[in-house]
C-alpha cells in the first residue's frame, strides 16, 4: 500500500470514528430522553388515573354514608310520632293479653302449636332451600317460641289467607275481636305504608322488658318471639335491640352491620333501631330491617368508571357488602 492511500485512509478513520461516536452518543442519549419521556407518561397517567378512582370511592363513600344518615333521621322522625307512640304502647298491653281475650285453652293452644309447626317444616322450610344450598334446624327455633309468639303467628301467618311473601297484606281480622286485633287494624296500614314509601324491608316494634317484638309490617317467624332470649336473639337484630335499649335520649340510634338472617331465608340484613319515648318514659323500641339491594343499587352506578370499572363495597370482615 502506497504512502497516499494510507493517507486517505487515516484521514477517513480520523472523520469517520467521530462521527460513529457521536452517533452512538446521540442515540444513546435519544433512547434515554425518550424513555424519561415515556416514564413521566406513564406516572402521569397512572396518577390521572389513580386520582380519578379515589375521586370515585370518596363519591361512594359519601353517598353511603347520606344513605345511612337519611335512615337515621327517618328512624328518630318514626320514633317520635305521637301514631308510633301510641301504637307501641296498644302492641305492648294487647300482646300480653291475647291469648287470654282470645279465650284459648291448652288443647287449642297445643292444636295451633301443632299447625304453627306444619308451616315451619314445610312452606318455610321449602322455600329456604330455594334460597341456599343448605338447610336450617328449624326444630330448635319452634322450641324457642312462647305461648303468646304460637298464638300469634298462627294467627298472622299460619292462618293468614296471604300467600308467603305477603303476610303484609292481611290489616283485618274480622272474627277476631281482641284488643290486638283491634290495633292491628287501626295502626298497619299506616305503618305498611311508611315501610313502602322508604323501600325498608321490615319495621319492628319491640317491647323493651322482655324484648318482645310485639308487632312486626312483613310477620316473618321472629314476629311475636323475644330479642332477649329467643331463637334470634344472639342475631344481629338482637344486637340492634340491645344496643338502642341502652340508650337514653329519643334521638339516638344503633347500626348493626349486614349479616345472613334466618327468618328472611338467610338473606343479607342490615339492621337500625332507635328508643321510643313518652316523655321521659321509654316504651318500646323502633327497628328498620335494611335489605342489601339499596347499598348495591348505590354502588352500581359506574358513571365515570369506564366499561369496565365498578366499585364495590366491603366490611371490615373482609365481606363484600355490595354485588359485583
Amino acid at each position: 500500500m502506497n504512502i497516499r492511500t494510507k493517507l486517505v485512509m487515516t484521514f477517513a478513520l480520523c472523520g469517520i470514528v467521530p462521527l460513529l461516536i457521536a452517533g452512538v452518543v446521540l442515540y444513546t442519549t435519544t433512547m434515554k430522553n425518550m424513555e424519561s419521556l415515556q416514564n413521566s407518561g406513564v406516572a402521569q397517567l397512572e396518577s390521572k388515573v389513580s386520582n380519578a378512582l379515589i375521586a370515585q370511592r370518596s363519591i361512594k363513600a359519601n353517598n353511603v354514608k347520606d344513605y345511612f344518615g337519611q335512615i337515621q333521621d327517618q328512624a328518630i322522625t318514626f320514633t317520635q310520632n305521637l301514631m308510633v307512640i301510641d301504637a307501641m304502647q296498644s302492641f305492648a298491653s294487647a300482646y300480653d293479653s291475647y291469648i287470654d281475650e282470645r279465650g284459648l285453652s291448652t288443647e287449642a293452644l297445643a292444636e295451633q302449636k301443632r299447625a304453627l309447626w306444619s308451616y315451619y317444616a314445610q312452606d318455610f322450610t321449602l322455600e329456604f332451600a330455594a334460597h341456599n344450598d343448605a338447610t336450617a334446624d328449624m326444630a330448635t327455633y319452634f322450641d324457642h317460641l312462647s305461648p303468646a309468639a304460637i298464638a300469634l303467628q298462627h294467627t298472622f301467618i299460619h292462618a293468614n289467607p296471604h300467600p308467603l311473601g305477603s303476610k303484609h297484606e292481611l290489616s283485618e281480622l274480622p272474627a277476631d275481636d281482641s284488643a290486638y286485633a283491634a290495633a292491628h287494624e287501626r295502626f298497619h296500614p299506616s305503618v305498611n305504608s311508611y315501610l313502602q314509601s322508604f323501600g325498608f324491608y321490615d319495621i319492628f316494634l319491640v317491647e323493651p322488658r322482655n324484648g318482645t317484638i310485639v308487632y312486626s309490617v312483613f310477620k316473618e317467624l321472629d314476629y311475636g318471639t323475644s330479642l332477649i332470649d329467643g331463637p334470634v336473639a344472639q342475631s344481629n337484630l338482637g344486637r340492634a335491640f340491645r344496643a338502642a335499649n341502652r340508650m337514653s335520649s329519643p334521638d339516638d340510634c344503633a347500626l348493626v352491620d349486614f349479616e345472613a338472617y334466618l327468618p328472611s331465608y338467610n338473606a343479607p340484613a342490615s339492621f337500625i333501631a332507635s328508643p321510643i319515648f313518652d316523655g321521659d318514659t321509654k316504651v318500646g323500641i323502633a327497628i328498620f330491617q335494611m335489605p342489601v339491594s339499596r347499598i348495591t343499587a348505590l354502588m352500581a352506578d359506574r358513571a365515570g368508571l369506564g366499561e369496565s370499572g365498578e366499585t364495590i363495597l366491603v366490611g371490615p370482615d373482609m365481606r363484600m357488602r355490595s354485588n359485583s
